[in-house]
């Protein structure tokens, strides 16, 4: 049964929760952003399971991720990116190349194979844009020179994964290897065309259509969220990622004589939307139990408790191949069981390279050890 009757009241119970953690965490002089996610873990299914309105609050989450890469394209001075994108292209592509590198390395030290060890080894290279974005921006650091290379290099480092999407689609059998490099120019000239049709807007079309539309700030704001969110979904469906189609609308404005205006009028938009991001990352989290159980009195028990418990979900026993998906899926698994039989899940963990929450019996601590700290 759920607690609210409709999405505004959930919303609203969404808010008054987050504001009232986001306190005690600058009580605790914590960042807003652990909060906020530590809210979308109570609210969400793995605690107090208040949110049911998971598309409302992820539209508002895209709403501040396009928001906030506009309003950092904004800030940027056009004649700075030409001097600072060099440094941040070959600072990007060293730090991704030597990451890349050490997490191979280490993966396959660790004894898996060296196609695990590549992605692995790939998750390790590239860093969250937007917690990282965040984060300049609360402490004010985005507009120096330091906050500014950063920000290149991760915009290369969005660039870098669509490139490498492609690559490991066509090696996982999905793209024939003859469309590969055909594929990989399209991507090239989309972006070129992308860039090219951004330019000409900013060149012939944005002036003129901005000093009239100038004699209105509220219409102007409202412009000027629209060209984000619109050149925000154009990258998107063009193949890129939405931040580098929000970045490039910021900046296509940023050489207005508006800048400064829109920048004072968005900010508070943009962090009550995005407030909505890092909730949604924690409301995603979701608790399941995995397993048959030992007789039909506990599968009883288990079934009511499904039913009873929002937080408990029991999948039962599954097939072998869907059981490898979710152990791999998992950030964490937890093996509670008191008996032996739980060393084939834990071997499969292991495997994924996902963190294991065990019981301190025999049979686990031959394999983890008698000194694992995850007892």
């Amino acid at each position: 049964m759920t607690l609210f009757t409709d999405p505004f009241s959930e919303i609203a119970a969404v808010l008054a929760v987050a504001a009232g953690i986001g306190a005690l965490a600058l009580w605790l002089r914590q960042p807003l952003i652990i909060a906020f996610i530590f809210a979308g873990i109570l609210l969400g299914p793995a605690g107090l399971d208040w949110v049911h309105a998971l598309d409302q609050v992820d539209l508002f989450a895209k709403l501040g991720i396009g928001l906030l890469l506009f309003v950092v394209g904004l800030k940027l001075d056009p004649h700075l990116i030409r001097s600072v994108g060099p440094v941040a292209m070959v600072a990007g592509l060293g730090q991704m190349a030597m990451t890349a590198a050490f997490g191979y390395g280490i993966a396959l030290a660790l004894g898996m194979t060296s196609m695990t060890a590549f992605y692995v080894a790939a998750a390790l290279t590239f860093s969250s844009t937007i917690i990282i974005v965040k984060l300049l921006s609360d402490k004010r650091e985005i507009d120096a020179l330091h906050g500014r290379i950063a920000l290149g290099i991760l915009i290369m480092q969005d660039i870098v994964v669509i490139m490498l999407m492609i690559g490991l689609t066509a090696y996982g059998g999905e793209t024939p290897e003859s469309h590969f490099g055909q594929q990989m120019l399209a991507v090239i000239g989309k972006g070129i065309g992308f860039l090219a049709l951004v330019a000409v807007a900013t060149r012939y079309l944005l002036p003129g259509l901005l000093r009239s539309l100038a004699r209105s700030p509220e219409l102007l704001t409202l412009f000027a969220i629209a060209w984000a969110i619109g050149l925000a979904s154009l990258g998107t469906g063009l193949g890129f990622s939405m931040e580098v189609g929000a970045f490039v609308a910021g900046v296509a404005l940023a050489a207005t004589p508006y800048r400064a205006l829109l920048a004072a009028r968005l900010v508070s938009l943009r962090d009550f939307l995005l407030l909505f991001f890092f909730i949604d990352l924690g409301v995603q989290i979701d608790m399941g139990h995995l397993g048959a159980a030992l007789g039909p009195e506990m599968e009883k028990r288990a079934l009511d408790e499904d039913e009873r418990n929002p937080r408990y979900r029991w999948l039962g026993a599954l097939p072998y191949g869907k059981t490898r998906r979710l152990v791999a899926d998992s950030h964490l698994v937890a093996l509670t069981s008191r008996m032996e039989g739980s060393s084939n899940v834990l071997s499969e963990a292991l495997i994924s390279s996902v963190p294991v929450v065990a019981s301190q019996i025999p049979g686990l601590m031959g394999t983890l050890g008698e000194k694992y700290p995850g007892y």
